[in-house]
């Protein structure tokens, strides 16, 4: 049985304190490690004075609160043994971590005969212990810390033309926004304009790359609209360039398909078709992928249809937790995440110039529901068809490069494919 509390070692730990101030503000250090209350108040008042710049001494602690005195005099003149103070943090990290554990199966336990939505309950807790995880990251660098941003200026004085991101399979594309970078980007498009067939080719696209490179990441493709078997059939007719919906195949079509359906199986696509999810298991899904296979991105597809299970009734409110919640995970996993989104439909208009009528060009802020999707964006791209069925990328929001630009496309509907022109 592993203890999930020691006083005594607490005691070394605050014995230390007063001999090596700086250790109070060590990064993972924090008044949850300590389970002792007097312990917890003399670790509180001995930050506060670091913080202050004042001596970390007992006279010091008994000005701040004099309940410390005895406890503050006790543990300043404690001599320390050979303990260092770097496994003394270790340990009492490990037991306040499976305090956690323990809180959190007790929960749990209560959510099985209590709750209202056991999935829910059960997602919350399990990204609160996942984040346990994450509390000693540091992420402050002084800005004279160069060396990354000059080996990043002799890549691109070396491979003009190149792009450092993931590739798209979409050249023009890619030398707009540089390829994919970690961080969130909206695929924004109307109903039926071909949102989920440019996402998933873009996804076919990264995994055949990953592949050629022998690169053993994997590609999450969260598609909550269509289910499994439609995901397949998409990507078949995609790589083989036949509609499964004729019927009638030759054998030069079953060959096409045969050959598509191997080429498939190779790709290291990871394809999820849980319908409406909850944010947290989105959330938990990526993390828990990512850390068993490594992801190089991840698709949501679409991003709207994702529900907050602490939902207040908001819906721009829980969209605005929805797109925050993807930002930051595309960050904290280091990898880029499509989020597909709907726009608004458009009412067509009366173009003088042209003397007909015209469906409007989208904009950024066209997005439906809540306009955080826009904001917390690295890049937009908005696919835009007008009514002759003349298609175009417009690159609405672009932070690596140009912006409002247009990519000529083709979009062959019955195979979901697009090309550029």
């Amino acid at each position: 049985m592993h203890p999930t509390s020691d006083p005594s070692l607490e005691e070394i730990l605050l014995s230390h304190c007063f001999t090596d101030p700086p250790l109070v503000e060590h990064k993972r250090l924090k008044p949850e490690v300590f389970t002792l209350p007097k312990h917890r108040s003399l670790y509180d008042t001995l930050l506060k004075l670091r913080q202050q710049g004042e001596p970390l001494t007992a006279d010091a602690v008994a000005m701040e609160d004099a309940d410390l005195q005895e406890v503050a005099k006790k543990l300043s003149l404690r001599r320390l043994g050979n303990v260092t103070s770097k496994t003394v943090i270790r340990k009492l990290l490990d037991m306040h971590q499976r305090r956690t554990m323990q809180d959190i199966a007790a929960h749990l336990n209560e959510a099985a005969t209590a709750s209202d939505d056991p999935e829910a309950s059960m997602s919350e807790q399990l990204t609160r212990l996942m984040a346990q995880e994450d509390s000693g990251e540091v992420t402050e660098r002084h800005v004279g810390d160069i060396e990354e941003l000059v080996g990043i200026i002799e890549w691109r004085a070396n491979n003009p033309g190149c792009i450092r991101g993931i590739p798209t399979g979409f050249p023009k594309l890619d030398k707009l926004i540089d390829g994919l970078h970690p961080g969130m980007m909206a695929l924004a498009g109307r109903t039926s304009d071909g949102k989920s067939s440019l996402s998933m080719n873009i996804s076919i696209n990264v995994a055949e790359h990953l592949l050629e490179t022998k690169d053993t990441r994997a590609i999450y493709y969260g598609s909550y609209e269509m289910n499994f078997i439609d995901m397949q059939l998409r990507m078949a007719a995609a790589k083989s360039g036949y509609d499964i919906s004729l019927g009638g195949l030759t054998n030069k079509q079953k060959d096409l398909l045969t050959a598509a359906l191997m080429s498939i199986r190779k790709l290291n696509i990871i394809l999820d078709d849980k319908a409406h999810p909850n944010l947290d298991y989105v959330v938990n899904r990526l993390r828990k992928i990512h850390r068993e296979k490594k992801l190089a991105m991840a698709v949501l597809d679409y991003a709207q249809l994702i529900r907050y299970q602490k939902s207040k009734g908001d819906r721009v409110g829980d969209l605005d937790m929805v797109s925050k919640t993807i930002q930051g995970l595309s960050r904290e996993l280091d990898i880029p995440i499509i989020a597909v989104v709907m726009l608004r439909r458009p009412e067509k208009q009366f173009d003088k110039k042209l003397g007909k009528m015209i469906i409007p060009p989208p904009h950024t802020s066209d997005i439906k529901g809540c306009g955080s999707f826009e904001e917390d964006s690295q890049t937009v791209l908005m696919i835009y068809r007008d009514m002759e069925d003349n298609t175009k990328l417009i690159v609405g929001k672009n932070r690596r490069g140009p912006r409002d630009k247009e990519i000529d496309l083709a979009y062959a509907a019955p195979i979901f494919r697009f090309a550029e022109k």
